[in-house]
Protein backbone atom coordinates (compact mmCIF):
# COMPACT_ATOMS: atom_id res chain seq x y z
CA UNK A 1 0.00 0.00 0.00
CA UNK A 2 2.90 2.31 0.82
CA UNK A 3 4.35 1.74 -2.67
CA UNK A 4 0.96 2.49 -4.26
CA UNK A 5 0.67 5.81 -2.35
CA UNK A 6 4.21 6.76 -3.38
CA UNK A 7 3.41 5.91 -7.00
CA UNK A 8 0.18 7.91 -6.86
CA UNK A 9 2.03 10.89 -5.38
CA UNK A 10 4.67 10.66 -8.14
CA UNK A 11 2.01 10.62 -10.85
CA UNK A 12 0.26 13.65 -9.32
CA UNK A 13 3.54 15.57 -9.09
CA UNK A 14 4.30 14.68 -12.72
CA UNK A 15 0.98 16.17 -13.85
CA UNK A 16 1.34 19.27 -11.66
CA UNK A 17 4.81 19.98 -13.01
CA UNK A 18 3.63 19.13 -16.50
CA UNK A 19 0.88 21.75 -16.32
CA UNK A 20 3.39 24.44 -15.35
CA UNK A 21 5.64 23.32 -18.18
CA UNK A 22 2.66 23.44 -20.55
CA UNK A 23 1.88 27.07 -19.61
CA UNK A 24 5.55 28.03 -20.02
CA UNK A 25 5.62 26.32 -23.40
CA UNK A 26 2.42 28.08 -24.48
CA UNK A 27 3.81 31.46 -23.36
CA UNK A 28 6.95 30.97 -25.45
CA UNK A 29 4.84 30.00 -28.47
CA UNK A 30 2.49 32.95 -27.89
CA UNK A 31 5.45 35.34 -27.69
CA UNK A 32 6.52 33.99 -31.10
CA UNK A 33 3.12 34.97 -32.57
CA UNK A 34 1.59 31.50 -32.44
CA UNK A 35 -2.10 32.44 -32.58
CA UNK A 36 -3.40 29.09 -31.35
CA UNK A 37 -1.14 29.35 -28.28
CA UNK A 38 -2.36 32.92 -27.69
CA UNK A 39 -5.97 31.75 -27.84
CA UNK A 40 -5.33 28.77 -25.54
CA UNK A 41 -3.67 31.00 -22.95
CA UNK A 42 -6.42 33.60 -23.21
CA UNK A 43 -9.04 30.92 -22.57
CA UNK A 44 -7.10 29.34 -19.72
CA UNK A 45 -6.65 32.68 -17.97
CA UNK A 46 -10.24 33.73 -18.66
CA UNK A 47 -11.71 30.69 -16.92
CA UNK A 48 -8.92 29.61 -14.64
CA UNK A 49 -8.59 26.00 -13.51
CA UNK A 50 -7.09 23.88 -10.74
CA UNK A 51 -3.57 24.82 -11.82
CA UNK A 52 -3.96 28.38 -13.13
CA UNK A 53 -5.68 31.23 -11.34
CA UNK A 54 -8.33 33.16 -13.26
CA UNK A 55 -6.75 36.38 -14.53
CA UNK A 56 -8.76 38.62 -16.87
CA UNK A 57 -5.79 40.94 -17.50
CA UNK A 58 -3.68 38.05 -18.78
CA UNK A 59 -6.64 36.78 -20.78
CA UNK A 60 -7.17 40.20 -22.36
CA UNK A 61 -3.45 40.47 -23.11
CA UNK A 62 -3.40 37.18 -25.02
CA UNK A 63 -6.71 37.82 -26.80
CA UNK A 64 -5.31 41.20 -27.86
CA UNK A 65 -2.19 39.55 -29.27
CA UNK A 66 -4.31 37.08 -31.24
CA UNK A 67 -6.56 39.93 -32.40
CA UNK A 68 -3.51 41.79 -33.73
CA UNK A 69 -2.75 38.61 -35.67
CA UNK A 70 -6.20 38.86 -37.31
CA UNK A 71 -7.96 36.10 -35.39
CA UNK A 72 -11.62 37.14 -35.81
CA UNK A 73 -12.86 35.42 -32.65
CA UNK A 74 -10.12 37.02 -30.56
CA UNK A 75 -11.03 40.40 -32.03
CA UNK A 76 -14.58 40.01 -30.78
CA UNK A 77 -13.41 38.78 -27.37
CA UNK A 78 -11.33 41.95 -26.91
CA UNK A 79 -14.41 44.00 -27.77
CA UNK A 80 -16.66 42.11 -25.31
CA UNK A 81 -14.05 42.35 -22.59
CA UNK A 82 -13.72 46.11 -23.22
CA UNK A 83 -17.49 46.55 -23.03
CA UNK A 84 -17.60 44.49 -19.83
CA UNK A 85 -14.47 45.90 -18.20
CA UNK A 86 -12.85 42.47 -17.88
CA UNK A 87 -9.06 42.64 -17.89
CA UNK A 88 -9.17 46.23 -19.09
CA UNK A 89 -11.01 49.40 -18.21
CA UNK A 90 -14.67 49.49 -19.18
CA UNK A 91 -14.57 51.91 -22.08
CA UNK A 92 -17.56 52.03 -24.43
CA UNK A 93 -16.03 54.46 -26.96
CA UNK A 94 -12.81 52.40 -27.10
CA UNK A 95 -14.77 49.15 -27.47
CA UNK A 96 -16.90 50.71 -30.21
CA UNK A 97 -13.77 51.99 -31.98
CA UNK A 98 -12.24 48.50 -31.79
CA UNK A 99 -15.41 46.95 -33.18
CA UNK A 100 -15.48 49.53 -35.99
CA UNK A 101 -11.82 48.83 -36.80
CA UNK A 102 -12.46 45.11 -37.04
CA UNK A 103 -15.63 45.63 -39.10
CA UNK A 104 -13.72 47.92 -41.49
CA UNK A 105 -11.07 45.23 -41.85
CA UNK A 106 -13.66 42.68 -43.01
CA UNK A 107 -14.63 40.83 -39.82
CA UNK A 108 -18.19 39.81 -40.80
CA UNK A 109 -19.35 39.12 -37.25
CA UNK A 110 -18.05 42.54 -36.18
CA UNK A 111 -19.99 44.07 -39.08
CA UNK A 112 -23.16 42.31 -37.95
CA UNK A 113 -22.73 43.46 -34.33
CA UNK A 114 -21.89 47.02 -35.35
CA UNK A 115 -24.91 47.07 -37.67
CA UNK A 116 -27.11 46.11 -34.71
CA UNK A 117 -25.60 48.90 -32.65
CA UNK A 118 -26.45 51.42 -35.38
CA UNK A 119 -29.89 49.91 -35.87
CA UNK A 120 -30.85 50.15 -32.20
CA UNK A 121 -28.69 53.15 -31.27
CA UNK A 122 -26.55 51.30 -28.70
CA UNK A 123 -23.40 53.28 -27.78
CA UNK A 124 -23.70 55.07 -31.15
CA UNK A 125 -26.25 57.39 -32.70
CA UNK A 126 -29.05 55.43 -34.41
CA UNK A 127 -28.27 55.31 -38.13
CA UNK A 128 -30.37 53.05 -40.38
CA UNK A 129 -28.19 53.80 -43.41
CA UNK A 130 -25.03 52.49 -41.74
CA UNK A 131 -26.98 49.60 -40.22
CA UNK A 132 -28.37 48.64 -43.62
CA UNK A 133 -24.96 48.79 -45.32
CA UNK A 134 -23.32 46.63 -42.66
CA UNK A 135 -26.22 44.17 -42.46
CA UNK A 136 -26.07 43.78 -46.24
CA UNK A 137 -22.36 42.88 -46.20
CA UNK A 138 -22.87 40.38 -43.37
CA UNK A 139 -26.08 38.94 -44.89
CA UNK A 140 -24.41 38.35 -48.24
CA UNK A 141 -21.76 36.44 -46.30
CA UNK A 142 -24.50 34.22 -44.87
CA UNK A 143 -24.91 35.74 -41.41
CA UNK A 144 -28.36 34.65 -40.27
CA UNK A 145 -29.26 37.57 -38.01
CA UNK A 146 -28.20 40.07 -40.68
CA UNK A 147 -30.51 38.33 -43.17
CA UNK A 148 -33.41 38.57 -40.71
CA UNK A 149 -32.75 42.26 -40.05
CA UNK A 150 -32.56 43.06 -43.77
CA UNK A 151 -35.92 41.36 -44.15
CA UNK A 152 -37.25 43.56 -41.33
CA UNK A 153 -35.84 46.73 -42.86
CA UNK A 154 -37.43 46.00 -46.23
CA UNK A 155 -40.68 44.94 -44.57
CA UNK A 156 -40.90 48.08 -42.42
CA UNK A 157 -39.35 50.50 -44.92
CA UNK A 158 -36.49 51.46 -42.61
CA UNK A 159 -33.91 53.41 -44.64
CA UNK A 160 -35.07 51.60 -47.79
CA UNK A 161 -38.45 51.81 -49.50
CA UNK A 162 -40.90 49.12 -48.34
CA UNK A 163 -40.39 46.11 -50.54
CA UNK A 164 -42.15 42.88 -49.58
CA UNK A 165 -40.44 40.96 -52.39
CA UNK A 166 -36.99 41.87 -51.05
CA UNK A 167 -38.13 41.23 -47.47
CA UNK A 168 -39.38 37.79 -48.51
CA UNK A 169 -36.08 37.06 -50.26
CA UNK A 170 -34.06 37.76 -47.11
CA UNK A 171 -36.49 35.99 -44.79
CA UNK A 172 -36.32 32.91 -47.02
CA UNK A 173 -32.51 32.96 -46.94
CA UNK A 174 -32.62 33.08 -43.14
CA UNK A 175 -35.26 30.34 -43.12
CA UNK A 176 -33.06 28.11 -45.29
CA UNK A 177 -30.43 28.33 -42.54
CA UNK A 178 -32.93 27.17 -39.92
CA UNK A 179 -34.33 30.51 -38.72
CA UNK A 180 -37.79 30.02 -37.28
CA UNK A 181 -38.25 33.80 -37.31
CA UNK A 182 -37.37 33.90 -41.02
CA UNK A 183 -39.79 31.06 -41.76
CA UNK A 184 -42.66 32.73 -39.88
CA UNK A 185 -41.99 36.13 -41.48
CA UNK A 186 -41.77 34.59 -44.97
CA UNK A 187 -45.02 32.69 -44.40
CA UNK A 188 -46.74 35.89 -43.27
CA UNK A 189 -45.72 37.69 -46.47
CA UNK A 190 -46.77 34.71 -48.59
CA UNK A 191 -50.19 34.71 -46.86
CA UNK A 192 -50.56 38.44 -47.48
CA UNK A 193 -49.88 37.81 -51.16
CA UNK A 194 -52.46 35.01 -51.33
CA UNK A 195 -55.08 37.24 -49.69
CA UNK A 196 -54.27 40.05 -52.13
CA UNK A 197 -53.02 42.33 -49.36
CA UNK A 198 -49.76 43.17 -51.09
Amino acid sequence: MKKFNLLLLSVCMFFLIGCGDEISKLKKQADNNDVSAQIKLARIYYSGNDKVKQDFKESFKYYSKAAENNDIDAQLETVWMSFGGKGTDRDYPKATALLTKYADNGNKKAQEVLASMYYFGIFVKKDYKKAFELFLIAAEDGKLYAQEKLGDMYYEGEYVKKNYTKALEWYRKASEQGSLYGKIAATEIEQMDIKGEL
